[in-house]
């Protein structure tokens, strides 16, 4: 099907997309988060759904993880999420600047410029936290790996933040935040704040 389709294209460390899928080896081509987060967004709710297959929704987390790994960065303001397309499309742009260079080609989407924290990439990897969560919630153990440290090291000086079950160890009390120690730790991107 589709979904099993885009398999050949995923980076095998990162599970991500490229932002020209199919030409991973085009000079200037990156992998790009928001794409890849709607991909882990749907996998994730299609295989909890039973729409797909479990193996699916195990793929989706690894994407998400990998888009952690790869370009959730901890900074001096806070943490900032990297490796997002401004914006691409086709034909003359919607923009004043009525841009004539959105032609389809490779050389057009990798020209694109990549921005931190824009809205469409940060709002696709909440909607995938969001999916990771509610596996986790149901006491799935397929969404995240368990965090390892060399240390008492806090959370963000080893790749994210750690969201350890709250309550009980079954955390049948949800889902909090903890930084340090992570002996039942389970690696996912921060919560949004509200």
């Amino acid at each position: 099907n589709a979904v099993r389709g885009l398999r050949p294209y995923q980076d095998p460390e990162t599970g991500m997309i490229y932002q020209v899928v199919e030409q991973k080896e085009y000079p200037g081509n990156y992998l790009e988060t928001s794409g890849s987060a709607m991909i882990a967004y749907a996998l994730m709710k299609g295989a909890r759904l039973g729409v797909l297959d479990r193996a699916l929704g195990e793929d989706g987390s690894r994407i998400l993880d990998g888009i952690r790994d790869t370009y959730l960065k901890k900074e001096e303001d806070g943490f900032h999420l990297h490796g997002i397309c401004a914006s691409a499309g086709l034909g003359k742009g919607p923009d004043p600047h009525n841009r004539q260079d959105r032609d389809g080609t490779a050389r057009y989407y990798v020209s694109e410029a990549q921005m931190t924290d824009n809205q469409h990439g940060t709002g696709a990897c909440m909607m995938a936290v969001s999916e990771q969560l509610r596996w986790k919630k149901k006491g799935e153990s397929v969404c995240c790996r368990e965090a390892s440290y060399e240390g008492d090291a806090s959370c963000y000086q080893k790749k994210g933040i750690y969201l350890c079950p709250s309550g009980t160890e079954q955390g049948d009390e949800g889902l909090s935040l903890r930084s340090g120690s992570a002996d039942a730790g389970i690696c996912s991107l921060p919560a949004p704040a509200v």
